[in-house]
């Protein structure tokens, strides 16, 4: 049971739960807590309303499948939650989760945060400080146009009569048509690598764009983050196809693991050039070889001269490398692991068992064998060598 998670308690409704990590492992930074874990709850006939933050008239955790918790209580009741919170909340909620099960309510309580209250605060402060420096920059992403304060949090266009709002996150400037992502894992969060850190503190004193930033677990009073989806470390709620900033805002632009989830992203491009002051820099990293991953879709891979035509029109280039994040070695291991997550028991052994001399063949050789035969669709389309279209025109 010991693999299954961190700290089990037991439960007066009869059965178990527990976070998947110790507290100190789920706290990023001053700002947001990732809470993984389980309920088993022994009688399966027990239906289980929801987990809470808090009282029941709390946040609702988003709820996951966990198989691995499922079998090994297979004859109970299983509910798994994963979820980004931000430190305020979790001590405003006493650290405590609400289980709601037949009708009764049953408290979980949490660990506390060392300095919880004083990081909460912290994070507030870096995030009211950035806001109000950034308020003179925001813009239509419709037609450009200054954007003005109306009463109740409201933002106003008064050229093209958008709308926006001020949230408990930042600023609400949606285009027309753009469409929020919900906060449900698996979350796009990814770590600040040392070029892009070396980027922002060479901008200090500046303003730096993180352009579709996902959940960001570190949080710097000088880069702004832009997504679809309302993290506690969204400063901007927008789209990369329609920046909601006037010309020449910022210094610089960080555009990561973002650019294969547009559909057009030479226009995403160009507004990264209108927002960029003169001789302002840009650090792009778009994938060459990696399986199908949607956030929630993926269209486009590219390859060092697609980058370079992307980008050519408005920007001098530097150089194009490949990151020690991005070397082949990563592009082989994700194919492998997602192929054999792909195939039943017997052939994914079988191909576990193999040489990559067996496999380095002519694939014509290789494809009446079982463990390509068997390979689910999701996964032969995650991993297609090659896709077909056929249409008709309109």
């Amino acid at each position: 049971m010991s693999d299954l998670g961190f700290g089990q308690k037991v439960l007066d409704l009869g059965g178990v739960w527990c976070i998947d990590t110790a507290i100190e492992d789920y706290l990023h930074g001053p700002s947001v807590v990732n809470l993984r874990g389980w309920i088993a709850i022994r009688d399966r006939s027990v239906e289980v309303g929801g987990v809470f933050l808090g009282g029941r008239d709390g946040l609702a955790l988003n709820l996951v499948r966990r198989p691995d918790v499922e079998a090994a209580f297979s004859s109970g009741s299983v509910i798994a939650f994963d979820d980004v919170v931000p430190v305020r909340a979790l001590v405003d909620a006493s650290y405590a989760l609400t289980l709601e099960a037949d009708g009764q309510i049953e408290l979980l309580e949490l660990p506390e945060i060392a300095d919880g209250p004083e990081k909460a605060a912290v994070f507030a402060k870096l995030k009211q400080d950035k806001l109000r420096r950034l308020r003179p920059f925001l813009a239509c992403p419709r037609c450009g146009a200054a954007i003005l304060d109306q009463e109740d949090r409201a933002l106003f266009c008064e050229n093209c009569h958008l709308l926006g709002a001020v949230t408990e996150s930042g600023f609400s400037l949606l285009g027309p048509g753009d469409v929020t992502f919900p906060l449900e894992p698996p979350f796009s969060s990814l770590p600040y690598d040392p070029d892009e850190r070396a980027l922002i503190a060479g901008s200090a004193g500046g303003l730096v764009l993180d352009d579709g930033s996902g959940l960001r677990y570190e949080y710097f009073d000088d880069v702004v983050n832009l997504d679809l989806s309302e993290f506690p470390t969204t400063d901007v709620l927008g789209s990369a196809a329609a920046l909601p900033f006037a010309e020449a805002t910022f210094d610089g632009v960080l555009s990561v693991a973002v650019l294969e989830h547009v559909p057009d992203p030479s226009r995403c491009v160009r507004e990264i050039a209108k927002v960029l002051k003169p001789g302002g820099w840009v650090f792009a990293a778009v994938p060459g070889l990696q399986p199908y991953h949607g956030y929630p879709k993926h269209y486009f891979n590219t390859t060092r001269d697609g980058l370079a035509e992307l980008f050519s029109e408005q920007f001098a280039i530097d150089d194009i490398t490949t990151s020690p994040f991005g070397l082949p070695i990563h592009a082989l291991s994700w194919f492998l692991d997602r192929y054999l997550g792909g195939l039943p028991a017997s052939a994914r052994e079988v191909f576990a068992s193999m040489t990559v001399s067996e496999l380095a063949v002519d694939p014509t050789l290789l494809v009446g064998q079982e463990f390509v035969t068997t390979l689910d669709a999701v996964a032969v389309s995650d991993l297609a060598c090659v896709n077909v279209l056929r249409a008709k025109r309109r």
